[in-house]
């Protein structure tokens, strides 16, 4: 097969997870409130740094572009966020490196 056929679509496929990524974050399409904070912490985690790579974009500039600060804040500050652990700790990590 093409190498520049893969390509192609391994750059689809990534730019469509970002997509519905920031979609659930926004809550298009009707994504429950746990989606909307799982999509918050994935794209400020270095997993979703992958997929930034993969189209060429920044994740730092990204996150700030798509005012993901205030999406993340607005999550911590809920109390009935179901923040696991773990996002907890990449969204506070995230903020930190993207507010410094």
């Amino acid at each position: 097969m093409d190498d520049n056929i893969n390509e192609r679509g391994y750059m689809a496929f990534a730019s469509s997870m970002l997509r519905q990524a920031v979609k659930d974050m926004r809550r298009e399409g009707s994504p429950s409130w746990s989606e909307s904070v799982e999509a918050t912490a994935w794209l400020g985690s270095k997993k979703a740094s992958l997929w930034f790579d993969a189209v060429g974009l920044e994740q730092e500039v990204a996150l700030l572009k798509l005012n993901w600060i205030d999406d993340a804040q607005n999550i911590l500050d809920k109390k009935e966020s179901c923040l696991s652990d773990d996002q907890r700790r990449v969204i506070i990590d995230s903020l930190n490196y993207l507010v410094k």
